[in-house]
């Protein structure tokens, strides 16, 4: 499918008269099988991650699509003018966290053009470094789903 703006011109007369008009159309591609990858774990403070979006073998190139990433539940959504995504071509993002009482956060992007939308989630796992010299914070789940926070300590 050919996608972008065209101008049409169409022409109707009769013996009498005649009448042209002339419209601008936009023909987009459908979104449809895109993709979110990224940091599923960052340590915390300060934590930076990046994260993206992949077009799948079903999707043909998306041409100036927007997409709008949230990052969790108390952050402000930020968008973005993606120009081209495709196979060769990801959209990707790069975040940075400071402290935060959560020990998850799901984040979502909703990337949409003029006929079509897809939305994608993506559960983030913070770490947190109590000591960055010497300790690195490990979660470990226990049978009843509780999360518990573990110090590990290397000595010299």
């Amino acid at each position: 499918m050919l996608t972008g703006t065209f101008t049409v011109t169409v022409t109707a007369s009769n013996s009498i008269s005649g009448k042209t008009e002339t419209r601008t159309i936009a023909v987009y591609e459908r979104i449809h099988d895109l993709h979110i990858y990224g940091d599923s774990q960052v340590v915390l403070p300060p934590g930076s991650g990046t994260w993206g979006l992949a077009a799948g073998p079903d999707q043909f190139p998306l041409d100036d699509i927007e997409c709008v990433w949230n990052m969790g539940a108390n952050l402000a959504d930020t968008t973005y003018n993606v120009t081209l995504l495709d196979s060769a071509t990801p959209h990707e993002v790069t975040f940075s966290y400071g402290t935060t009482s959560a020990l998850r956060e799901t984040i979502s992007v909703d990337c949409s053009n003029g006929i079509s939308s897809q939305s994608l989630t993506m559960d983030v796992i913070f770490l947190l470094d109590t000591s960055p010299q010497t300790c690195v914070d490990l979660f470990i789940p226990d049978a009843a789903s509780h999360i518990y926070v573990v110090c590990v300590v290397f000595l010299d």
